[in-house]
């Protein structure tokens, strides 16, 4: 039974590795396909606050930023 039950992991383990695997695969695509722009970090931070501001003040947190840069990448994902 123990040997059994030990297979049963093992393959489990196993599939979970193949879906990590494909998602990795499959995000790098969906990368690949969106298109790169300038983008302001402050206001892509300011935004991020905002949307996450209810659990920052419920968690007691506070977020204290310097001057931001602009870069190149992807406004949704840098977010």
């Amino acid at each position: 039974r123990g040997v059994q039950w030990a297979t049963f992991v093992t393959e489990g383990a196993k599939q979970m590795q193949a879906l990590i695997t494909d998602l990795l695969t499959l995000s790098r695509v969906g990368t690949r396909a969106i298109g790169r722009e300038r983008v302001d970090l402050a206001a892509v931070l300011d935004e991020t606050v905002r949307v996450l501001g209810p659990e920052i003040a419920e968690a007691g947190g506070r977020v204290e930023v310097g001057p931001m840069p602009a870069v190149d990448g992807d406004p949704v994902q840098l977010g």
